[in-house]
């Protein structure tokens, strides 16, 4: 039986983050900050052979590029562990899923770049959603929802950033430089106060959070070198079946029809917007 390797890799690096996410979930009461810490710094723990052994100019080509990217992504990623830690996992990764919305609609602004009419009509089906896991999650407060909102703007607008540093970098400088700079950032804030003396399991998990982290980067790479970006990105959300699937077993979390048929809305938004993109820009390409 032939498997379609980027396709496995991208289902790998789905479950990679799952995992990650579970962990992050059960050192929900340490401080933000001292869960990103670990995070980035076993990633640069891992990344240091890679780094001397390619003898990578880690300040790249794009300096001030790449510092906006590193921040912006370090703001994404504190909104996203924050919501991880006080949200149920379905519907932090939900809202975490209107990324590629943001991405886009930022990109149309920022870099005039083309959508299509009927792609709105797509996002106004996921925000619609969106307002429906809201509405019928009652575990779901105020603050923790404009955090997420915001956290998916972000990444959207560091995600145009990592297209543009495509132009100019290696891919490995870009994944690197996050780490790198998000990990003096959050040294700081944890010197200031926001740290608090993990116990040995809960150091496991802190530990597994930046290993997994690693692992499920590496085959999200493996996945895009073996394959078209437009053939597995839609494996990806596979990652909400995984969430759903851990929240119900692990932590018994459970959700109402109206909340799951808005998590299926914000889904269908986005791929369908995703979907008539691709046969869009690639119809295009084959009348030249």
């Amino acid at each position: 039986m032939n498997f379609n390797k980027g396709i496995v890799y991208m289902l790998s690096a789905s479950f990679m983050f799952a995992i990650m996410n579970v962990c992050i979930k059960f050192v929900k009461h340490l401080p933000v900050p001292e869960v990103m810490l670990f995070r980035a710094g076993i990633q640069l723990l891992l990344s240091v052979p890679v780094m001397y052994q390619q003898r990578l100019n880690i300040f790249g080509n794009n300096t001030k590029l790449l510092f906006a990217r590193g921040i912006t992504g370090t703001l994404a990623l504190f909104c996203y562990v924050y919501t991880l830690q006080t949200m149920p996992l379905a519907s932090a990764m939900t809202l975490y899923y209107l990324a590629p919305i943001m991405t886009a609609i930022l990109a149309k602004y920022i870099y005039r770049e083309h959508l299509l009419p009927i792609q709105w009509l797509f996002f106004a089906l996921s925000f619609a959603g969106i307002i429906m896991v809201k509405g019928f999650d009652v575990r779901i407060e105020n603050f923790q929802f404009m955090v997420g909102i915001t956290g998916a703007v972000i990444s959207g607008l560091s995600y145009n950033f990592v297209r543009q540093l495509g132009k100019t970098e290696r891919p490995i400088v870009t994944v690197l430089y996050f780490p790198l700079l998000t990990f003096p950032v959050v040294l700081v804030i944890c010197l200031l106060g926001y740290w608090q003396i993990p116990t040995w399991v809960e150091l496991l998990w802190l530990i597994l959070i930046g290993v997994t982290t690693q692992i499920g980067q590496i085959f999200l790479t493996l996945s895009y070198q073996h394959e078209e970006a437009n053939k597995v990105v839609i494996f990806s959300y596979v990652g909400i079946i995984y969430a759903s699937g851990f929240g119900f077993f692990i932590f018994q979390e459970t959700y109402s029809f109206w909340a799951v048929l808005g998590m299926c809305m914000v889904l269908a938004g986005v791929l369908m917007s995703a979907m008539v993109k691709w046969k869009f820009t690639f119809g295009r390409k084959n009348s030249v």
